[in-house]
């Protein structure tokens, strides 16, 4: 009996995570942003690989302090090992949670819905968060915290817009499907218009998807994984439609792409194999299509602009950075090629700052003219 029971754990350990290869280095909880300010969070090395060999042998020895984790995949760039510590973790709570997700997690986690509410009354929603009596009953009742400083909402959503303009965007030769996600949709449909007037100037209309449903990132990361499934499985299946016609889908939101891209399949178990090649973020297809000389971009002679970028953790998960200020690192599987995108746009000013450390987070940092407020989502050039 006793051997029968490590035969088994001896299959069980041979995990797709990876984890076996962990060094015990703990570069990973170096880099992590939550170790960095939250002590009741055990850190990367001993939630993922650490634990991992434990929870092999019971799910007594599962952490509900897991949920701490933010899913930012910053260890995971981090690890000379390749070993998928978020991913572990992530599926530790999927497999082994038995906390049940409150009131507050689900509305959390409900973006469509939440969403479709806020917009609606968007003056009012967006005057009553920024009240500081609003955000203290939050922060007591939903314990959401009171200094947050929350996004705005759009009246009208990306969608109510692009109905508008539908038939214009069907009159083009050529078409991609667009998976607009639902910040781009509720908070700021003007990303996803840049993105219609970039691909319409390249000679390209925008087809939204049959159906679309968020991505399912919060789903996942409130306890709700069932929910998260049955809306990837709807995703992908619009998805697939798009495919048929001969569509790439397109994405302006590097989690919402990574989270369909890799998490479906890795911790969700949804067959996404022949939906992933197609799948891409808007920014990535734009260079492949300059690259390959299928695309050229043409700017106005008068367009100069200085700016400071930020990568989100996402893109540099997938590997897809536009632009690094540190010098290329091949041992982090980045195409070196792709990092350059930011360089086709015209007269576009990147002046790059010292490489700051500091524990639990590494920034960037880029400078720009004295008094110019550097914010700035790459998607939202407006001036091309």
């Amino acid at each position: 009996m006793a051997e029968a029971k490590s035969i088994q754990i001896q299959k069980e350990s041979k995990s797709t995570h990876n984890f076996e290869q962990c060094l015990k280095c703990s570069i990973c909880t170096v880099y992590c942003p939550v170790s960095a300010v939250e002590p009741n969070y055990p850190g990367p090395k001993q939630s993922g690989p650490d634990n991992e060999r434990y929870r092999l042998k019971g799910a007594q020895f599962f952490d509900e302090k897991l949920k701490l984790c933010l899913n930012c995949k910053r260890c995971e760039v981090a690890c000379p090992e390749n070993v998928k510590i978020a991913d572990l973790i992530q599926e530790a709570r999927i497999k082994y949670s038995t906390a049940k997700p409150s009131l507050r997690d689900r509305m959390l986690a409900n973006t469509d819905f939440v969403g479709t509410l806020a917009h609606n009354f968007a003056p009012i929603t967006n005057f009553a968060l920024g009240l500081k009596p609003v955000k203290a009953v939050m922060d007591s009742v939903l314990k959401i915290d009171k200094h947050r400083t929350f996004p705005s909402y759009s009246f009208q959503t990306f969608e109510q817009w692009y109905k508008k303009h539908a038939a214009e965007q069907k009159a083009y030769k050529k078409h991609v499907a667009y998976f607009h996600g639902c910040y781009a949709n509720y908070n700021f449909p003007q990303l996803s218009k840049d993105l219609l007037k970039i691909l319409n100037a390249c000679g390209y209309g925008v087809r939204l998807l049959e159906k679309e449903k968020c991505c399912g990132v919060a789903l996942v990361a409130n306890g709700l994984s069932d929910q998260a499934k049955k809306q990837g499985e709807l995703n992908m299946s619009s998805m697939r439609k798009a495919i048929a016609a001969g569509d790439d889908v397109l994405t302006t939101s590097s989690t919402c792409t990574f989270t369909m891209r890799d998490e479906y399949k890795n911790l969700l178990k949804i067959d996404n194999d022949d939906v992933a090649p197609h799948l891409s973020l808007a920014t990535r297809w734009l260079y492949r299509m300059v690259e390959s000389g299928k695309i050229k971009l043409a700017f106005r002679k008068d367009f100069h602009q200085k700016l400071a970028y930020h990568t989100a953790c996402h893109m540099e998960r997938m590997g897809n950075l536009l632009h690094r200020t540190a010098p290329h690192d091949p041992g982090r599987g980045t195409d070196a090629a792709r990092q350059q995108l930011l360089r086709h746009l015209g007269h576009l000013r990147i002046q790059e700052g010292e490489l700051q450390e500091k524990p639990g987070y590494r920034s960037a940092a880029l400078q720009a003219d004295r008094g110019l407020e550097a914010r700035l989502r790459l998607d939202r050039l407006r001036d091309l």
